[in-house]
């Protein structure tokens, strides 16, 4: 019983402290009526707007994409993990629907990801800008995945930084190779 009035004032102070632009979305979203489903076509434009906006308004403002979003603090700085494997998407929506914007957006991504590799290939878990970053093995194969997704339509030199580096860094411990599951990707 502690436990549940603990957890309603928490929450009733959390929305007091929003800002008034969050109160006033939070108000609509229990006033309106819900949406029409948009269809398949509408919903994967939204999806490109909301990705753009993601670049747009990163913290770091730096090319990559925020890690998130909250109504109390705003756009996050950019996450490589989570850049990584947006590049895929938004180069494919720049190929199916013949967009140069999105096109400019991936190559953005991929020469920013290029720009934060470390020394040694890996790339760093967490936000940009922490103090001391380390290097994260999930990380750097989200993102390799985005470099080999930009090499293969834009060329030669995200395949050199993936290929000299990142996916060599690990390498005494355990060898890549193109058929391992977590290789393959649908495009």
């Amino acid at each position: 019983m502690l436990g549940r009035a603990r957890k309603l004032l928490t929450s009733r102070v959390k929305r007091l402290l929003l800002p008034p632009a969050a109160k006033a979305e939070a108000r609509r979203d229990r006033e309106e009526r819900l949406f029409d489903d948009p269809g398949p076509e509408a919903a994967v434009r939204f999806g490109g707007r909301w990705l753009a906006r993601a670049q747009d308004r990163s913290k770091s403002a730096d090319g990559g994409v925020a890690r998130h979003f909250s109504l109390t603090t705003g756009w996050a700085p950019s996450y490589p993990e989570t850049t990584g494997y947006i590049v895929p998407t938004v180069l494919a929506l720049a190929d199916n629907h013949d967009d140069a914007d999105m096109a400019r957006r991936g190559e953005r991504m991929l020469s920013w990801l290029e720009r934060i590799q470390m020394p040694d290939g890996a790339y760093q878990g967490g936000v940009v800008g922490v103090a001391h970053p380390v290097p994260v093995v999930f990380n750097t194969g989200q993102i390799l995945i985005g470099l080999a997704c930009g090499a293969s339509r834009l060329g030669g030199r995200f395949a050199d930084a993936m290929l000299r580096h990142g996916a060599s860094w690990r390498r005494p411990r355990r060898r890549l190779t193109t058929n391992m599951p977590c290789m393959r990707f649908a495009t």
